[in-house]
């Protein structure tokens, strides 16, 4: 695994090599304004074609890779079964981070979202991000065809959880889209299946009502970057079973990540709610004019050593992410502190999202 220190030792490779993948972007001495993006992929697609609901994709490159869905029959064993099959709800950003990572670490791995365009990004992302660990010596190109085979791609929601032991829903942060997301999963899965949000804010006991498997569901939080050593928060709802945050919590760890378990149902869990208040207020410093964003940044890294700011960071999530999760807050408390100040309502009402779209507090 890629250490921080060859990031921060190199921060121009760490943010072209990052900009693909849309995730650990920084260093200390960056200037977003100034670096030009790195080229496209080179693995470019191919033949699509579209056959029941299921997508076959193929990409060509130097080193051919495919992604190709297949059929398995279902199981329904009982609730002790190991986690083997993972499926991600929704292949977007998060997702396919959080599905990329789990195949590197063995598991068989299908993203599904009722988006075509969305599945044909996942395998030229998911070969670009796999050249990248090669590349810094953090994988071998011998690797590659046997992780690239471990991903599966489904448009048909039956056919992506045929045989899941776990799913890990990554949609947009709309309590009513993951209640409807969680209310079809339970219609479909097998009677085993773990059913877990990666909601940034949203209690799992606001979504547990939309199934009948209230002791098998719960958060679990992925952060960006999705690398080893980082965390994923877990929080059971009102009745998540031990056995089930057990799975969950050796799950984590057997993907090279740290488990933090609240020990009691938080709003925003536990170190999301301490990035949220930096965020927060970093947002009304700046919307306030007591400080620039580019002071306000420099503040943070020199203070804490780290390589990159609160608005760098709000940048790589994306600025429409960071509004969504601001109104989850203000609809919990209703206090208008805890609104969306203007300066983020303009950056997104102007399109500029951050990394994603090429320009947000920083250009790109």
């Amino acid at each position: 695994m890629l250490q921080k220190h060859f990031f921060l030792a190199h921060p121009t490779v760490f943010l072209k090599a990052c900009y693909a993948s849309k995730l650990e972007l920084g260093g200390m001495d960056y200037s977003p304004q100034h670096l030009t993006p790195p080229p496209l992929c080179d693995i470019v697609p191919g033949d699509l074609q579209i056959d029941d609901c299921e997508l076959h994709l193929q990409y060509s490159s130097v080193d051919r890779c495919a992604g190709k869905i297949e059929k398995k029959g279902a199981t329904m064993d009982n609730y002790s079964k190991p986690i083997k099959n993972v499926t991600i709800v929704g292949a977007g950003f998060m997702g396919t981070l959080i599905g990329f990572h789990c195949a590197v670490k063995g598991y068989s791995v299908c993203l599904h979202d009722a988006s075509t365009q969305a599945l044909e990004k996942v395998m030229p992302s998911c070969a670009e991000k796999f050249d990248f660990l090669v590349a810094n010596q953090a994988a071998t190109a011998n690797e590659k065809d046997n992780v690239i085979r471990q991903i599966r791609l489904a448009r048909d929601i039956k056919r992506a959880t045929l045989d899941t032991d776990l799913v890990i829903e990554a949609v947009p942060e709309r309590l009513e889209l993951k209640r409807e997301v969680f209310a079809g999963l339970d219609q479909v899965c097998p009677a085993h299946t773990i059913l877990a949000t990666n909601s940034s804010s949203i209690p799992i006991s606001r979504i547990e009502g939309a199934t009948r498997r209230p002791d098998r569901v719960l958060n679990m939080h992925f952060y960006v970057p999705v690398r080893d050593n980082a965390v994923v928060e877990l929080m059971r709802g009102t009745a998540t079973s031990d056995h089930t945050i057990e799975q969950a919590r050796q799950f984590v760890h057997s993907i090279g990540l740290i488990p933090i378990l609240a020990q009691k149902e938080s709003f925003g869990f536990v170190l999301n709610r301490i990035w949220r208040a930096v965020k927060k207020e970093c947002l009304r410093v700046v919307d306030e004019g007591v400080a620039s964003v580019e002071d306000v940044d420099q503040a943070w890294q020199a203070f804490l050593g780290t390589a990159y700011g609160p608005f760098f960071m709000m940048d790589v999530i994306g600025l429409d992410v960071v509004h969504d999760i601001e109104m989850s807050y203000y609809r919990e408390s209703g206090d208008a502190s805890d609104a969306p100040p203007k300066i983020l309502l303009d950056k997104i009402a102007a399109g500029e999202l951050g990394v994603k779209t090429g320009k947000g507090f920083y250009t790109y």
